[in-house]
């Protein structure tokens, strides 16, 4: 608990908000909400009572599971917004149980969004960013953290580098020598004429500003335990910049 607690103060301290979330598909009844939910008995069994020394925590045509303990105290020290996140194993069907897992995920998940209200250096295009963020890519060597700046990537036409305002059709790598790069997507209501720039809703209901989307070449990958970081200078007035 105290290493997995440890994470999650480590991701705080990188984007604030962040949480680890514990779920389990264990023997809670359906429809599990919290420890009162489970009965805690005698097994009217002999042989189960003589096999686990308690009774069943659900029983279905499915199976029978013991109740957790352990599992349900682990659980509920990350509990996220009182949601236990335990499922019942006695279900014949776990489908709604991973979707709801993967939905509790997701809605953690930033997309790339900058959990800040970055700084506008030119306020003269409103809902246009242009931002003065370093993207790095950290990385431990011998467990000493290693920090490599990111280059952006290069807006295209036709081929040939431009910028946002030709109404550029792609993009491409700052050179053969790269094989990361980043993109902004800052434009959160098409005040550009590409698309290539736009936020994605999830950032934009969320008030934020600035998207980081990431590009690796293809049969590239991110070194193991490498964490993308984004250093920006903070608007004045985040409630403005940021409605």
């Amino acid at each position: 608990m105290d290493f997995l607690q440890g994470i999650e103060e480590e991701q705080q301290g990188v984007v604030p908000g962040r949480e680890v979330i514990v779920a389990g598909i264990v023997g809670v009844p359906d429809g599990y909400a919290a420890p009162s939910d489970i009965e805690y008995a005698d097994a009217s069994d002999p042989t189960f009572q003589d096999d686990f020394g308690i009774g069943p925590g659900c029983t279905s045509a499915a199976g029978t599971a013991v109740p957790p303990v352990r599992i349900r105290d682990f659980a509920r020290a990350f509990e996220v917004n009182g949601q236990p996140n335990l499922f019942s194993v006695c279900n014949d069907d776990f489908g709604a149980a991973l979707s709801a897992v993967a939905e509790r995920i997701a809605g953690h998940l930033s997309y790339g969004c900058v959990d800040l209200c970055v700084a506008d250096a030119d306020p003269g295009t409103p809902a246009y960013l242009e931002h003065d963020c370093e993207i790095v890519e950290r990385t431990f060597l011998a467990e000493i953290p290693v920090e490599d700046v990111v280059p952006p990537c290069t807006l295209t036409c036709g081929g040939v580098p431009c910028t946002v305002l030709d109404a550029p059709d792609g993009w491409a790598f700052p050179s053969d020598a790269d094989d990361v790069c980043y993109r902004s997507l800052v434009d959160a209501a098409a005040v550009t004429t590409t698309s290539l720039d736009d936020m994605t809703p999830a950032c934009r209901t969320a008030g934020r500003n600035l998207q980081i989307r990431i590009e690796r070449r293809p049969g590239t990958a991110p070194p193991d335990g490498a964490q993308m970081l984004a250093r920006c200078t903070v608007a004045d007035d985040p409630a403005a910049a940021c409605p």
